[in-house]
């Protein structure tokens, strides 16, 4: 009998238009596209909506995939304006680049298909389709975190019976509330707890966030799932950086990618590079801020706007495609990763596939997937981050892709896991025990 396998696409359908995505819009395309590819199954897709849970057919997914792929542009080439912003900063010698190409009829191509796709979602999503036939035996999936907290999904999961796999990306807003818009602690809470009391298995992202989360069922009184860990993966284009485009930049620059919110800790860097400024201006690296702005950011936003020190030496960049992202990667004198917290890291992972030098906060899940062109430092070390940083805009040492092993294995590595875990639950009825 075909395993019944059900994801939830909610956050795609709602944030898919974005030109920015996160890590965890990230991995729920990952998991749509994984799951498209695999014949069988029979899959469906669900979305919360205000009406409740509406269960939505392959062709939708597949429309989703085609919108989103052409939304992010994660097949088109670096030539956006504020790639060509970025590499002006940096003065960049583009001499026989293929990449300085007019981008408009990729625009117009990308157009046609968000277009396409959106009227055939729009039209399932008016249909209201009932979600009555889903049977017990069905495994739901969500990866994102989408709506958990909800009481409709959590009805849902009940009145259904339905077989739940959560993928849980950190428990940051319950650990770590001042780095969270404020509500967002009791709102993850509920989350965890309906992960922790609907979950057939949870899959974590790291060692980290498994043991953080088992930690919290503990001492909330719940249960604790079985709970396995499955790192995640990084696009194709980091895999392959003998393929982005080569420049040579006058003035050496580094790379910190990221939302701009305080857990990243922008504003260690802010102020190193405000004091390199002021002691030797002709001297100081250049600095490229990749990400959108967050929440609670006040602070770092008065420093990126008004500080006069920093205007000829940082600039912010958003909406990059993923090849921009990877090629400023490669061409920068090193990766700058110095937040407090994370459930996982995308930017270690990538610029070590790229070939970069690192410099990460020392906190355990950055130990856990650092390689060898990772150099760690406290987040609170403003002075060894500094002479670091002094030390590679000097003489940038000769890299190879140092990330072979965790970037080509990750998600191949993850969906093994998962396709174990529908292997088991399409052999028993019981929970499987991998």
């Amino acid at each position: 009998m075909t395993l019944a396998v059900i994801l939830d696409i909610t956050r795609l359908m709602s944030r898919g238009l974005r030109a920015s995505p996160t890590g965890i819009d990230r991995v729920e395309l990952a998991y749509l596209d994984h799951l498209l590819e695999r014949a069988d199954i029979d899959l469906r897709f669900v979305k919360a909506t205000r009406f409740g849970v509406r269960l939505l057919d392959r062709r939708v997914g597949e429309a989703v995939l085609a919108r989103t792929v052409a939304s992010w542009g994660l097949q088109a080439r670096a030539s956006s304006a504020g790639y060509r912003r970025a590499l002006a900063f940096v003065h960049a010698d583009t001499e026989g680049w293929d990449g300085a190409q007019a981008s408009e009829p990729r625009v117009e191509a990308d157009v046609s298909v968000l277009r396409a796709a959106a009227s055939y979602v729009g039209e399932a999503m008016s249909a209201l389709v009932s979600s009555a036939a889903v049977s017990p035996a069905a495994v739901y999936i969500n990866v994102a975190h989408s709506n958990l907290g909800a009481p409709a999904l959590r009805h849902w999961l009940e009145r259904t019976g339905v077989r739940s796999v959560f993928l849980v990306h950190d428990l940051i807003p319950i650990t770590h509330p001042e780095y969270c818009r404020p509500g967002h602690a009791d709102l993850h809470r509920q989350r965890m707890e309906t992960v922790a009391l609907h979950g057939a298995v949870v899959i974590a992202n790291s060692a980290m966030t498994r043991d953080v989360f088992l930690e919290f069922c503990r001492r909330s009184g719940l249960p604790q799932p079985r709970t396995v860990v499955g790192l995640l993966g990084i696009e194709p284009v980091f895999r392959s950086p003998e393929a982005l485009p080569l420049f040579r930049a006058s003035d050496p620059y580094f790379v910190v990618l990221g939302t701009i919110e305080p857990r990243k800790n922008h504003l260690l860097l802010l102020q190193i590079w405000r004091d390199m400024v002021e002691r030797d201006s002709a001297g100081t690296p250049r600095l490229i801020v990749i990400g959108r702005r967050g929440w609670e950011n006040e602070n770092i936003l008065d420093f990126l706007e008004r500080c006069a020190a920093l205007k000829d030496h940082v600039m912010e960049a958003s909406g990059l495609t993923d090849v921009e992202i990877a090629a400023l990667m490669r061409n920068a004198r090193g990766v700058l990763v110095p937040s407090f917290v994370e459930g996982f890291s995308l930017p270690v992972v990538e610029a070590e596939a790229v070939g970069v030098p690192v410099l990460a906060s020392d906190i355990p899940v950055h130990r856990e997937v650092g390689g060898p062109h990772t150099q760690f430092l406290s987040p609170l070390d403003g002075l060894g981050w500094q002479e670091a940083i002094e030390q590679l805009a000097a003489c940038k040492p000769e890299l190879g892709p140092g990330g072979e092993v965790l970037a080509d294995k990750a998600w191949p590595g993850h969906f093994e896991v998962l396709d174990r875990l529908l292997a088991e639950f399409g052999r028993r009825a019981r929970p499987p025990s991998v």
